[in-house]
């Protein structure tokens, strides 16, 4: 399975236009003004996707905006993410899975759940199970980070998994209108894909490095320690009051525009070439532009709460 796809969205000529003029440009799946970044455009799924005029490629990491994102839609990813590593490694234990497998289930019977007090409590108590379920995972790739460079196929299918389970939780605070937390781990994901994204671009750097020429990593990293270590950073207290919460989001956004700096200049290499990499890593490449699409879509929620 390919986890790259396009599709063909149908949209507006007058939107289309304002796309070829530099009026509005698209950020993940949603079309927003140049320099506001207000929304002005969502893209959505069709029932036929060969007939539209704006051709959309993106990553199998995520759905193409965030509120589209159905629980059900997350639970069918986990059930794929879970056959795929069961395939490369049969000895993962079943137990491995249960609290994700339960965490899922209980979000997707929440979000169908009519009486709400009933369904918050349900909807937290899968958010706990998800973040339970992430951990182990977490804790399992760690164990074999030594083994990372020939275990690419399940270090990759460990990074799909933390990151459907990430943005799971995430859907859970949005549901939840915990918009604040819901925008910050947006903002500490696009830390880590963008960290996952240089480590990909350096790797590949390295590949094509002669034996003359050694390559000056921007960061001091070896390229081949394992990125998902970055996930063991997340913020682990979610309880915090809205003025130091408003603190971490605004550091979180000054680190990610470093690193963003950092990945521009290394997708600028003359020697960096997209196409020659695998689809994994152009999955992860690409979806950074999604992320930005997500925290976009919960800044848009948050004004019109406000």
């Amino acid at each position: 399975m390919s986890e790259m796809m396009t599709i063909n969205f149908e949209i507006p000529e007058w939107i289309m236009e304002g796309l070829n003029s530099g009026q509005y440009e698209r950020i993940g799946g949603v079309i927003v003004e140049d320099g506001t970044k207000q929304v002005v455009h969502w893209l959505k799924d069709s029932a036929n996707f060969q007939v539209g005029n704006l051709p959309v490629t993106f990553p199998s990491l995520g759905k193409i905006t965030l509120l589209a994102a159905a629980f059900v839609y997350f639970h069918s990813n986990f059930k794929q993410i879970r056959e795929n590593l069961k395939e490369i490694n049969n000895k993962l234990d079943a137990q491995n899975f249960s609290k994700l497998a339960s965490g899922f289930k209980l979000a997707e019977e929440a979000e169908q759940i009519k009486d709400k007090h009933i369904a918050k409590q349900q909807m937290l108590h899968a958010r706990h199970l998800l973040e339970e379920g992430k951990n182990i995972f977490l804790s399992l790739f760690e164990s074999k980070k030594e083994k990372e460079k020939k275990n690419e196929l399940l270090s990759y299918q460990f990074y799909k998994l933390s990151i459907t389970c990430e943005l799971a939780i995430i859907k859970t605070y949005i549901w939840n209108e915990e918009l604040d937390i819901a925008k910050a781990r947006l903002l500490q994901l696009k830390n880590i894909n963008l960290n996952a994204s240089i480590y990909y671009i350096e790797k590949y750097l390295k590949s094509k490095a002669s034996n003359q020429y050694k390559l000056i990593l921007l960061r001091g990293l070896n390229p081949f320690n394992t990125f998902l270590g970055l996930f063991s950073h997340l913020i682990k207290k979610w309880d915090l009051n809205e003025v130091n919460l408003l603190k971490k989001i605004e550091q979180m956004r000054n680190e990610n525009i470093k690193l963003q700096s950092q990945f521009k200049l290394l997708i600028n290499d003359p020697r960096f070439k997209y196409y020659l990499l695998t689809d994994a890593s152009q999955a992860i490449i690409t979806f950074n532009d999604y992320l930005d699409g997500y925290t976009i879509e919960v800044e848009h929620l948050i004004t019109e709460i406000v």
